[in-house]
């Protein structure tokens, strides 16, 4: 079996020495290191091809972590695809743990483990080995992973924390319904929407198969400020991007229960938009929003929560409640 490490990297001088690094301990070496760096303007590059043939670097304009990730897919040649993003770590039998996970469960689309949060700029040092400890596994039916994934997005927030099966982001591919989508001569186009790449994918994992998940923190996690996930405004459009690209794919489905769930999910993401819409003044984008959420799903809980919500909105300032931060707080 072989295993592609693929990390995306734009501007990422003071963290990627460390991501490499942890790369290339793993005591399971990967089978090929691939960056796709999307037209860094600090030292970066230089850091990359430091490593010389260990690391193969590919170079780009700067198009998007989404684009980066799809010419990623489209140069490996690994039958399972791990990603890592250019500012985290992996625990060095962080491969050998998905490996064995891989085979035990080939028919799932992505394999994710736990994780563990460290900030800024500083070092990470693990205290202990997460798999002192037996992980509980568990096989998560593909409707089950789309509403788990709405509720508990933290367990499944990043790819780094993630791998994929080559086959399973074939399937994923959204030139599959959608061919005016790839425009950038990849082959194939599993990430969308970036800036919610990881939402996109992760969402569309249930129009394919079951997911595993298994508790050992094999990852470090890096939180920072001023990263694109502290902003909610951007990222929470960049995630209405990526469900209305999806729509058409799980509307397509003859699974009545799976269809439903979309829906739900999509209209309370428009509600969640609008809210931080609100909170920087923008009342008729996120009245536009709420009005969409009411063709997304008929529900009669969704329809209450949406109508109540618009009502807010057309509410005088004293009456209206406290909207949602635009800037995520760690």
């Amino acid at each position: 079996m072989r295993i592609s490490a693929l990390i995306p990297t734009y501007n990422s001088a003071l963290t990627v020495r460390a991501t490499i690094d942890s790369v290339l301990q793993q005591t399971r070496v990967p089978d090929e290191v691939l960056v796709v760096d999307d037209g860094s303007v600090d030292e970066t590059v230089s850091i990359l091809r430091s490593y010389g043939p260990r690391v193969k670097v590919f170079l780009g304009e700067h198009n998007g972590v989404a684009r980066a990730r799809n010419t990623l897919c489209n140069h490996a040649n690994g039958e399972l695809l791990a990603f890592l993003d250019s500012d985290d770590i992996w625990h060095p039998r962080y491969l050998e743990f998905q490996a064995n996970l891989f085979e035990k469960f080939p028919a799932a689309v992505a394999l994710f483990t736990g994780h563990q949060n460290f900030y800024d700029y500083g070092d990470h040092k693990w205290q202990s080995d997460p798999l002192d400890t037996a992980p509980t596994i568990e096989l998560i039916p593909p409707i089950q992973f789309l509403k788990r994934y709405k509720k508990h997005r933290g367990m499944f927030a990043s790819l780094s924390y993630a791998c994929f099966p080559g086959w399973a982001l074939k399937n994923a591919d959204a030139k599959a319904s959608k061919p005016s989508l790839q425009e950038d001569g990849c082959t194939f186009g599993p990430f969308q929407a970036s800036g919610a790449e990881d939402a996109y994918l992760f969402n569309s994992l249930a129009l394919h198969g079951p997911v595993i998940y298994a508790d050992a923190p094999l990852v470090a996690y890096r939180i920072r400020g001023g990263s694109l996930s502290s902003d909610a405004l951007t990222s929470s459009g960049a995630v209405i991007r990526a469900f209305d690209i999806l729509e058409h794919r799980f509307m397509q489905q003859t699974d009545k229960e799976i269809r439903r769930a979309f829906k739900l999910i999509f209209a309370s993401e428009r509600r969640a938009f609008a809210k931080i819409l609100m909170g920087v003044g923008k009342r008729a984008e996120a009245q536009e929003q709420l009005w969409l959420s009411f063709r997304n799903s008929w529900s009669p809980s969704s329809l209450a929560k949406s109508t109540a919500l618009l009502a807010l909105t057309f509410a005088p300032a004293p009456l209206q409640p406290k909207w949602p931060a635009s800037v995520r707080r760690a």
